[in-house]
């Protein structure tokens, strides 16, 4: 008997591992990489990912917010959103930096 879980961090793919329990929502077995504890229940990171589209719910599993399986669950927007803001592009921007001021413009070779 192996894990029945199929969820990836960036792909589905069928588990290898043998399991280490059974999820309490849709009794499944499933590995110790795919198990999350609820309180005092193992759940699947599939229930668990259901639950999170709930938006209601959504508040109760901020403890998942660095779990690699629900990262995109908890960013903001779209994954197409620019996750940038106008701070981070001021960096950019031209200043009274002389960045490059040094670099001779003799572009012959050495």
């Amino acid at each position: 008997m192996r894990c029945r879980e199929t969820a990836g961090i960036l792909f589905k793919h069928r588990c290898q591992e043998p399991p280490s329990g059974q999820c309490t929502m849709c009794q499944k077995p499933v590995c110790s990489q795919h198990a999350r504890w609820q309180g005092h229940n193992i759940v699947c990171v599939s229930c668990l990912r259901q639950e999170l589209n709930n938006p209601y719910r959504k508040h109760s599993y901020a403890y998942l917010r660095d779990d690699p399986f629900f990262f995109w669950y908890f960013r903001e927007g779209s994954w197409m959103s620019d996750p940038y803001g106008d701070e981070d592009y001021a960096l950019f921007d031209d200043g009274d930096t002389d960045f490059g001021g040094d670099v001779p413009d003799d572009w012959a070779g050495s």
